[in-house]
């Protein structure tokens, strides 16, 4: 069973260019400094966060689950966990970090555990959908000249024949609705889909850390638009000349940071007062300011002070 290639989105199409992703296009919007760091410049980030070890182990646990299931099995709980605790080892080494202060390895080991058992128990038990496909990887083409590429969590077929486009969210808050950037994902995975398998498709992120799901259907209209804004985002990252750094609260979480200019204000990137997550700086029409990365479901603001901005 192998996990996801970790260099898969960096290789090339055979044109020549860029083969391009969500997490690469979401790089770039997040922090074009980063951005230039690992994709322009091949800079091997200096540590990886235990968050990513959690993510991918539980991710690698969940396609055991299902590859159980379709093999005739019947996975229980303690396999699944025991599954998870086997990759979470696997993947642990010296350029582990734990970011996070008052927090280890193995409250992360435990929270993988508890996401587990929660979506064995709410969720897997009653899943009457059979599996399409698991971990699969697409190489698509967008606006005729752009390759993509990514990994869909899970494809299902429920029970009346429609495709169920699933990604699998162990980090992030559960969301009353779509945010923009973060539907973009899910739309790509459907347009990579709806290619492979045609339709009717619906797209959704199941989080599994209060068992919440959130998606809707993915008929022609969402399919054009997802691909001319896909091609749009792709054309302003081809089109870059210049790759600031764009400090926040997640700079702490940067394998980059030591190299990067910007690392002094990352200190002072602060906390939304209303939800706790991170506030990103952000350029306006009246200048500078601090919005929560939460939005559209938390909406505050605050004007940047003179220290603020690189």
């Amino acid at each position: 069973m192998p996990s996801r290639p970790g260099g898969a989105e960096e290789e090339m199409t055979p044109g020549g260019g860029p083969r391009f992703s969500y997490s690469r296009l979401s790089t770039f919007r997040q922090c074009p400094r980063r951005y230039a760091f690992r994709y322009l410049e091949g800079v091997p980030e200096a540590f990886r966060t235990v968050e990513s070890v959690l993510g991918s182990a539980v991710h690698a646990a969940l396609r055991w689950l299902y590859e159980r299931r379709d093999a005739g099995e019947r996975p229980g709980v303690s396999g699944l966990v025991a599954e998870f605790d086997r990759r979470f080892d696997a993947e642990l080494g010296p350029s582990v970090k734990v970011v996070r202060a008052g927090e280890s390895v193995e409250d992360h080991r435990r929270r993988g555990r508890q996401l587990l058992e929660r979506f064995h128990r709410d969720r897997f038990v009653a899943d009457t959908t059979s599996t399409v496909s698991l971990e699969s990887r697409f190489d698509i083409v967008l606006g005729g000249r752009f390759g993509f590429t990514g990994f869909i969590d899970r494809v299902a077929r429920e029970p009346d024949g429609t495709l169920h486009v699933i990604d699998y969210k162990t980090t992030g808050r559960p969301r009353r609705s779509l945010d923009p950037d973060e539907a973009l994902q899910l739309h790509a995975y459907g347009l990579a889909c709806r290619r492979r398998h045609g339709g009717p498709i619906r797209v959704s992120f199941h989080y599994l850390e209060d068992g919440s799901g959130i998606g809707e259907s993915f008929g022609d209209g969402v399919a054009a638009r997802a691909e001319r804004t896909l091609v749009s985002r792709i054309e302003e990252v081809v089109q870059a000349r210049s790759f600031p750094p764009r400090p926040t609260q997640l700079c702490a979480w940067c394998g980059y940071r030591d190299r990067c200019e910007a690392s002094g204000f990352a200190d002072r990137a602060p906390t939304c007062p209303r939800c706790g997550g991170a506030l990103r700086l952000r350029r306006g029409r009246r200048g500078p300011f601090w919005g929560c990365e939460s939005f559209p479901d938390c909406r505050y603001t605050r004007d940047a002070g003179p220290g603020d901005v690189p």
